[in-house]
């Protein structure tokens, strides 16, 4: 009986393991994916449409 509880407390602490490096995976994606967005909205390609003189 005893056993199972240390099985079943262990199996408990590798499923919120899994849960949080899911979190920061998911987190990060979505870092990357608000960089990327940044990035192409802010690209020297998107501002100037060739007019370099003023």
């Amino acid at each position: 009986m005893a056993s199972k509880l240390i099985l079943q407390e262990r199996l408990l602490a590798t499923y919120s393991t899994i849960h949080l490096l899911n979190q920061a995976m998911s987190d990060i994606e979505f870092k990357l994916q608000s960089a990327h967005l940044f990035h192409i909205h802010n690209s020297p390609h998107h501002e100037y449409s060739g007019d370099s003189a003023q």
